[in-house]
């Protein structure tokens, strides 16, 4: 972890200290954590990122409950609300 200010002054503008892990994390528990860095893993497949899409189509085509699954993982993740 680096130790050090949460903003830094750059001119006029306060911009995040983005080299305080401490400070960026500290709202996540360790489960949020864990999900993202399963999450991060996972997208960084080739294969699966090939894959995924078609098969993510295909499972909601059939009517298996993915959608869930993808809210609770990839729209968490990337997406601040739900709409």
């Amino acid at each position: 972890m680096t130790q050090g200010k949460s903003e830094v002054q750059t001119g006029n503008l306060k911009v995040p200290n983005f080299n305080n892990t401490e400070i960026a994390f500290r709202g996540k528990s360790k489960e949020d954590l864990n999900r993202a860095y399963w999450l991060f893993k996972i997208i960084s497949s080739n294969f699966l990122t090939k894959v995924g899409p078609g098969l993510t189509n295909s499972a909601i085509k059939m009517g298996l409950p993915v959608i869930p699954l993808i809210k609770k993982t990839i729209f968490a993740q990337f997406c601040g609300g739900r709409r």
